[in-house]
């Protein structure tokens, strides 16, 4: 917690000390799909597209009666 409890260290994180936090990790960051992706993946937040879609949840390749085969993420994994 001492990475975001940076302005005044009581414990607490404030919202100004959370987005100072990720404004210098984005500085860092190349593009705006791999933030995205960097963010989602550290608080396993369900989403994106393509190769920025999060992959931190648990899936699951699921094979329905008529065998045709789709992945789901892992039910009660996501956003948590």
């Amino acid at each position: 917690m001492s990475q975001w409890d940076t302005l005044e260290k009581d414990g607490q994180v404030t919202v100004e000390e959370f987005e100072d936090y990720y404004k210098d990790i984005s500085a860092s960051v190349d593009n705006d799909d791999e933030f995205e992706l960097i963010v989602r993946n550290a608080w396993h937040i369900a989403g994106g597209e393509g190769w920025c879609e999060n992959t931190t949840i648990p899936r699951h390749l699921v094979t329905d009666a008529d065998g045709r085969q789709h992945v789901e993420m892992a039910k009660g994994s996501e956003n948590f």
